[in-house]
């Protein structure tokens, strides 16, 4: 109704306005039909271009709008408990009241078999079905509706400054936000924009109220217009993140299946979107001491609980603490000493307790701290007899989300942020995010999610803010991401049209291996500038080989540049003994000057050994060549440590992650003997 009241006006304005006119009169008393035709086609053109300017596109949410959704949300004091004991779930009346506003808001949407679920633990689902016949891959968006207790939440007075100049806030509160500042550093980039902050005596929420709106008003644009097209999208609002335990309550059976990639609308560096992050693992040591005189502490065994703590500390490495890591170095932190409580309350003061938190991208890494902590547990009790030393179990707190991340997500965010006007690059965060605790409680059903930027800047403090234009460039953003699934999915035909020569090049190498294709999503490898094509084979001609995995990386002519196979054998007779894996490796090495095409399917020292008897391997000094994925990637650390290869890690040493492998002449003579005294 409002579109045709909208052209009966411009119709009515355009014809009075005609009609005042001496020219247009004398057209259309004009015996010439043609000349009265254009004057009509005239008329309907000023009409349609006065409504078009008036009628927003279908669906499409105003700026208005988004400021309006985001101060409703703000203004809903939803700060968590940070409660000591880890099985805890505390709920604040505000965060039950802002579940049930954004559940109210979605309801109303209405939509084509869309399915909004508001669960006993205050979280939001949100499931959209695809609207599109062909299968593509469907993607969780997550955010989480609580506020941190960091900082004061009571009382949140949200103000909007239009038009900004660029200078310093002064807030009522006392706080001034300048450009000057690091954490407001990014205000310069917002001259004559619509910012929000608190009064100064409170956080804003944007932590992650800024993830919540983006998402909600992505909601909106794809219930109320069905020309967009898209696969399955699923939105997950969840609650005490900024306490940790968003995955505490989550119920992935809300959903059903597994998404094939997350999204984690939580960042807050506006050019960077993270990728990785630190697996972190809680451990805590009880040190159970006595009284006893000290005098006759050897007679009367006496056990130094607070001496045996300390001792214990003191043992990690200066070098390994928070403050002398970056980058993507891991670190051990001891950062909590206290009496534990007994039953009724009260500390015992004879015994201590020691929190340590280890944080690491490598898992190598890992696996040298906890064995340091282990050791380091051991000579404290050597050292302190009679003082009762023990560990509980290791706590996964959050993994590293690219162990599971789909090799694809990266390259596609980064495009869907720069068709959004959003230049981003990639980086690896020192912290962990939603995605990140969901991976480490349910590795099965949730693969790592990126974390990207969601508007929120200085969160956790008085100073806190967000700009509304980001905002809408962030919805635009996520949209984007959701219309290029569906796109490179449609080209998922032509895509095996134009690999279909490599895989024919595979099929017909000397092994004789005929692979079915299943799927062939991509991947983009940024530090050799290869394109890659993951293609997952389900039958083999061979009954004792099964789930093969090729990759192929190629150039930007789609020239096959390495081709790598791996998978394990089941026709040993020992079937209790770890079973063998195989490499199959063909490429040129970094010079590209020698070119290796073997094989064999035993183990590494077999391929090593038919390498050596190349005659192109004489004249180097080593070969170079990539294993994506990894089979076995203990196996070849355990290789590495013998001196028998050499493992360069491109990415974060894990089973899925690039890894360069270089064999040295002395290692192919030790495997020749080794070969010669089997024989």
């Amino acid at each position: 109704m409002k579109k045709v009241l909208l052209f009966l006006l411009a119709w009515s304005v355009s014809i009075i306005a005609a009609k005042s006119s001496y020219k247009f009169k004398q057209v259309l008393n004009a015996n010439n039909v043609i000349m009265k035709n254009i004057a009509v086609i005239l008329v309907l053109f000023v009409c349609i271009l006065t409504c078009k300017a008036q009628i927003p596109a279908s669906g499409k949410v105003s700026q208005e709008k988004m400021l309006e959704r985001f101060l409703s949300y703000v203004k809903i004091e939803s700060q968590s408990i940070d409660e000591p004991s880890m099985t805890s779930f505390p709920m604040t009346d505000g965060q039950r009241e802002i579940a049930r506003h954004i559940y109210n808001e979605v309801k109303a949407f209405g939509g084509k078999g869309v399915k909004v679920t508001l669960s006993d633990d205050y979280y939001v689902y949100i499931d959209i079905p695809s609207n599109i016949k062909k299968k593509v891959p469907s993607i969780l968006f997550m955010a989480h509706m609580d506020v941190t207790p960091e900082a004061p939440g009571n009382g949140i007075k949200p103000m909007v400054h239009r038009n900004y100049d660029g200078g310093d806030l002064k807030l009522p509160g006392g706080i001034i936000l300048s450009p000057n500042n690091p954490q407001c550093a990014h205000l310069k980039d917002l001259v004559g924009k619509t910012l929000l902050t608190s009064d100064g005596t409170t956080l804003l929420g944007a932590d992650d109220k800024t993830g919540c709106a983006v998402l909600i008003t992505m909601v909106e644009e794809l219930v109320k217009n069905p020309e967009f097209k898209h696969g399955r999208v699923m939105v997950a609002l969840s609650q005490n993140e900024d306490v940790g335990k968003a995955a505490m309550r989550y119920e992935p059976t809300v959903f059903g299946d597994k998404p094939d990639m997350v999204i984690d609308v939580d960042g807050s560096t506006f050019d960077q979107y993270s990728i990785a992050n630190f697996t972190a693992i809680g451990q805590t040591y009880y040190f159970k001491g006595n009284k006893g005189h000290p005098s006759y502490g050897k007679k009367e065994q006496y056990a130094d609980a607070l001496t045996a703590a300390s001792y214990f500390i003191g043992l990690v490495p200066p070098e390994m603490n928070p403050s002398a890591r970056e980058g993507t170095e891991g670190y051990v932190h001891c950062y909590s000493m206290t009496h534990p409580l007994d039953e009724s309350g009260k500390p015992n003061v004879n015994d201590y307790v020691v929190k340590v938190r280890l944080r690491y991208f490598d898992q190598q890494e890992g696996g040298y701290q906890k064995k340091l902590m282990e050791d380091n547990l051991q000579k404290v009790q050597a050292a302190f007899p009679f003082v009762e030393a023990q560990k509980t179990d290791d706590q996964m707190q959050y993994e590293n989300i690219a162990y599971s991340m789909p090799n694809y997500v990266p390259d596609l965010v980064k495009k869907a942020a720069h068709d959004a006007g959003m230049e981003m690059r990639e980086k690896y965060a020192r912290g962990g995010t939603t995605s990140a605790m969901m991976v480490a409680r349910f590795p099965d059903v949730m693969p790592g999610g990126c974390d990207f930027y969601s508007g929120q800047n200085a969160e956790h403090s008085c100073y806190e803010w967000a700009c509304i234009e980001e905002l809408m460039m962030l919805v635009n953003a996520t949209e984007n991401i959701i219309t290029l699934v569906y796109q490179e999915s449609m080209k998922n035909d032509s895509a095996y049209a134009e690999y279909k020569r490599e895989v024919a090049n595979l099929e017909s190498m000397e092994c004789g291996f005929h692979c079915a294709i299943q799927k062939y999503p991509f991947g983009f490898d940024e530090t050799t500038g290869l394109k890659m094509l993951f293609i997952k084979t389900d039958e083999c001609p061979y009954s004792v080989y099964n789930g093969v995995d090729h990759v192929i990386l190629t150039n930007e002519k789609n020239e096959i540049v390495y081709v790598v196979k791996s998978f394990m054998r089941h026709d040993r007779d020992d079937a209790d003994e770890e079973p063998l894996y195989g490499i199959y490796v063909i490429g040129k090495d970094t010079e590209g000057e020698l070119e290796i095409s073997y094989s064999d399917y035993l183990d590494l020292e077999r391929l090593i050994f038919q390498m050596g008897k190349s005659p192109e391997f004489q004249n180097c000094t080593s070969i170079k060549f990539r294993v994506v994925p990894v089979p076995h990637l203990s196996n070849l650390r355990k290789q590495a440590a013998n001196g028998l290869i050499r493992i360069e890690a491109l990415d974060i040493a894990k089973d899925i992650s690039p890894v360069d492998i270089v064999v040295e002449h002395e290692s192919v003579e030790r495997v020749f003997l080794k070969m010669e005294n089997r024989s």
